[in-house]
């Protein structure tokens, strides 16, 4: 059966050591007024103010490094009087200044899920890296729409992404186009000796 084209970002699945997931995050501070949508599992990266915002695939290319995975986020809504969790950033303009909390995967351990959205994964790709592509609006459910970009397959060390294995699921077809491939961070924030 061919897979249907429908990316659903970076999905943290399990640890590579093989210890019991529990998918650490940490939380970093977002501006309030930042005009980015940033939707649950897209790969954001740190400012030099502190902050974070989207990584886009071009950033992640040019040698920015990669924070790790966005997972929600929490502020405090000037209207509504009570704070909020969302699973993506829109820019809301009643976000309250200092609020805005984001909980972003950074664990060095994660393994993410992640279809490839121009093409297929092969055994042969396992071991390569990869950079992502298609970072945007999120779907319905707040979830991102990013996924594996196969024409960046290559051992290029400054990509962000190391695929460790295809996709294992019920469903998964890696005969065809569209497979789902299981990454890893190669480059993050926290193996860098340079800081930002």
């Amino acid at each position: 059966m061919s897979n249907t084209l429908a990316p659903n970002g970076f999905q943290a699945i399990r640890r590579k050591d093989s210890a019991a997931p529990n998918y650490a995050e940490t939380i970093y501070q977002l501006a309030y007024n930042n005009a980015n949508t940033i939707a649950c599992g897209d790969p954001v990266r740190l400012l030099a103010t502190g902050y974070i915002d989207a990584c886009s695939p071009a950033q992640a290319i040019a040698g920015a490094v990669m924070l790790g995975i966005f997972n929600g986020v929490e502020y405090f809504d000037s209207v509504q009087q009570k704070k909020l969790f969302l699973p993506s950033w829109g820019a809301p303009s009643t976000a309250v200044a200092g609020s805005v909390k984001a909980h972003i995967i950074d664990d060095e351990g994660a393994v993410f899920r992640a279809q490839v959205t121009n093409g297929q994964a092969l055994q042969a790709n396992i071991g390569q890296n990869c950079n992502f592509i298609g970072q945007g609006a999120p779907n319905a459910a707040g979830q991102g729409v990013a996924g594996v970009d196969q024409t960046t397959f290559a051992n290029t060390s400054t990509l962000p992404f190391r695929i460790v294995g295809l996709g294992e699921q019920v469903g998964d077809d890696n005969t065809s186009a569209y497979n789902y491939v299981e990454v890893v961070f190669n480059s993050t924030l926290q193996n860098v000796l340079t800081g930002v």
